[in-house]
């Protein structure tokens, strides 16, 4: 999951005649956002110059016709812990907005390794021209892009597939908006950056670096490049009906890969159908981590508030 890895997979299937199976997945915001992607299981090096040779083509025929599609992606969910009948919200809260819990929630219930960034001026405009570019997964009244108080997390996933294996690094800014209704604070977190290392095959390589962007990057001396997933999430507390306070994640993605319509032919289903299966595969893919770190979540708390 990137413009991610499903329109490199998809082409490489077509040209290598592959077999398809949706499988493993796109970047979260808090590790990586898994992907709707397909497995190549057979890839011989003939193929993969042939296929070098048809994306060049198809690259120069894109830049003279100037023809796009986009694929979308996109999808919500909300999780939500068990109980904690004896504790208190306000107990939750403290937890919640502690830097334990971000740690528990961007690194999957503490599966993963999550480092802190020091802040500087290019995370912090990182983070507002992502806010300002994500409407459609913000609420407008948090006002994200005018947020000052941010801290930035890095978490690394590896994903092999056949001839290749991808590192993928992002990068989330995290921060607390407090309710001016008088409710409970909730923290916000969005996939701001990102970069990636992929090694293997060499034909390989250089495709998915090609289709993926990735060779511009490392030539403009980027760090972490701008995330072609949108991922927010809003973590809070909450009371069930008869009032025992619980930790809830509600999670937004979206992912809009823009492709040379010419590429869109090798679609092995159609557009609409791919658009609904990647979203499906995407969201059960991050249902299992979410639940991960909403159980995560939830342990540490216990443990924090017995030794409290």
């Amino acid at each position: 999951i990137d413009k991610r890895l499903i329109l490199f997979l998809v082409i490489g299937v077509a040209n290598l005649h592959a077999l398809i199976q949706p499988q493993t997945t796109f970047f979260s915001n808090y590790g990586y956002l898994k992907s709707s992607t397909l497995s190549l299981l057979r890839s011989e090096e003939s193929s993969v110059t042939v296929l070098q040779a048809s994306v060049i083509n198809d690259l120069e025929k894109q830049k003279q016709k100037k023809t796009e599609d986009t694929l979308r992606f996109s999808g919500e969910l909300t999780f939500t812990s068990d109980s904690l009948p004896n504790a208190k919200s306000q107990d939750l809260i403290r937890f919640l907005t502690g830097d334990d819990c971000r740690r528990l929630l961007l690194g999957s219930g503490g599966t993963r390794f999550v480092e802190a960034l020091p802040k500087s001026s290019k995370l912090q405009h990182m983070w507002t021209t992502t806010a300002q570019k994500s409407s459609g997964l913000v609420v407008e009244n948090d006002n994200l892009h005018e947020q000052k108080e941010v801290e930035y997390y890095i978490t690394d996933t590896i994903v092999k597939f056949p001839g290749l294996t991808l590192t993928n690094t992002v990068v989330n800014g995290f921060t607390v908006i407090d309710n001016k209704e008088g409710s409970s604070p909730k923290c916000v977190s969005m996939l701001i950056g990102e970069s990636r290392k992929v090694s293997g095959q060499k034909g390989l390589v250089w495709i998915f670096n090609k289709l993926t962007g990735d060779d511009g990057a490392k030539k403009r001396g980027e760090e972490y490049s701008k995330p072609q997933a949108g991922v927010v999430t809003h973590s809070s507390v909450v009371e069930t009906k008869d009032g025992t306070p619980t930790f809830q994640v509600n999670v937004k993605f979206q992912v809009l890969i823009n492709c040379p319509k010419a590429f869109i032919r090798f679609l092995p289903v159609s557009k609409t159908r791919m658009e609904s299966q990647g979203s499906s595969a995407i969201e059960r893919a991050m249902s299992k981590d979410f639940e991960k770190a909403v159980k995560g979540v939830r342990a540490g708390f216990m443990k924090w508030y017995s030794s409290s």
